[in-house]
């Protein structure tokens, strides 16, 4: 438990070490029927982690859909290795952040800012 708490902080690597060392303990303890069913629950719960519900997770926190979360990985994988499947997903999202803040036009009247935006009104900050 301790070993697989550890290995979900190292990416990618992490996972794989974790679900070998279960499959080893298991046949040693259990036979190669107990090796087979931890291996089995292992890839399950690797494959839901990975595949549903981290890029569901990412999608909400990062107000992405899961499928670019998914695509903007496997293109970083592709393109730069690990390091483009570590990176992607910030990518990304800075990507899409920077384009919608160039798409907002400034309110009309508004006096512009140093940085180019006019200021945001929060009706809140008024007393």
């Amino acid at each position: 438990m301790i070993l697989t708490f550890l290995a979900a902080f190292v990416p990618i690597l992490g996972a794989v070490i974790a679900g070998v060392t279960a499959v080893l303990v298991g046949l040693v303890t259990g036979g190669v029927a107990t090796a087979v069913i931890v291996a089995v629950v292992a890839l399950a719960v690797q494959q839901l982690d990975n595949d549903i519900l981290a890029p569901w997770i990412y999608g909400r926190a990062l107000a992405l859909h899961p499928v670019v979360i998914l695509v903007s990985v496997v293109v970083g994988g592709a393109l730069f290795g690990i390091y483009g499947t570590l990176l992607a997903v910030p990518v990304v999202a800075v990507a899409v952040n920077v384009g919608q803040e160039l798409r907002t036009p400034a309110p009309a009247g508004a006096p512009i800012q140093p940085g180019g935006r006019a200021p945001v009104d929060d009706p809140g900050s008024h007393q």
